[in-house]
């Protein structure tokens, strides 16, 4: 290539910041096989025109992009409609105001996802989910297994209670009734219940009392 007429920000490595006046974008896109991908690059200044350049795995130069039936260049960038191997690489965004004035837009490393890549990551992804799940829940049983084994209840039944009220109240109120306040609830049922069971027998006493006085009259 003619150095006189050469493009700097091209030919010469690490001009691209200084000639535009600003950083470089740098981005990362992955794309699946055979199917279409876009690299957006849209220039600041409508006059600039956009020039596309590509450095491939393993080469030290880079070369501008060709463009046929495949790679098509739209107004905001470069549309690849059936992504290959061969098309892995670093892509360079170079706008150019004027013959003489170009600098760079962008920095875009496209990455290739096989067909095979893509039926395996799914796979794996759900395992792990499923395995995580069924950990956490044996995890919960343990913890509600020791939990029940320390409680000061008398059954498992009134502990799963406990757990019953505790999750409706929360429901309700958005927080639950405690183990406490259950326990102060069932210590007034049995007073209650003890209280009621007192005044029968004291009132069956008296009503005894006064069949035996009528009998000895």
């Amino acid at each position: 290539q003619d150095i006189k007429r050469g493009d700097p920000a091209i030919l010469c490595w690490g001009t691209e910041n200084s000639l535009g006046g600003g950083r470089v974008e740098e981005k990362v896109l992955f794309g699946v096989q055979n199917n279409s991908t876009f690299l957006e690059c849209v220039p600041k200044s409508p006059q600039a025109q956009i020039r596309w350049y590509v450095q491939n795995p393993g080469s030290e130069h880079r070369d501008e992009v060709k463009l046929d039936e495949r790679v098509v260049h739209t107004d905001r960038g470069l549309l690849i409609r059936y992504l290959q191997p061969s098309d892995v690489g670093l892509y360079v965004c170079v706008a150019q105001e004027h013959p003489h004035f170009t600098y760079t837009l962008l920095h875009l490393k496209l990455q290739l996802i096989t067909h095979g890549q893509l039926d395996k990551k799914p796979k794996v992804k759900e395992d792990a989910v499923v395995e995580s799940r069924n950990a956490a829940e044996t995890h919960q049983r343990y913890k509600h297994y020791l939990t029940a084994m320390r409680s000061p209840f008398h059954s498992l039944e009134e502990y799963c209670d406990s757990l019953w009220l505790d999750k409706r109240s929360s429901r309700v109120r958005g927080r639950g009734l405690g183990i406490s306040k259950w326990k102060h609830m069932q210590e007034m049922k049995k007073s209650r219940n003890r209280r009621h069971h007192r005044d029968r027998g004291e009132g069956g006493g008296r009503k005894g009392q006064t069949r035996v006085v009528r009998t000895a009259e």
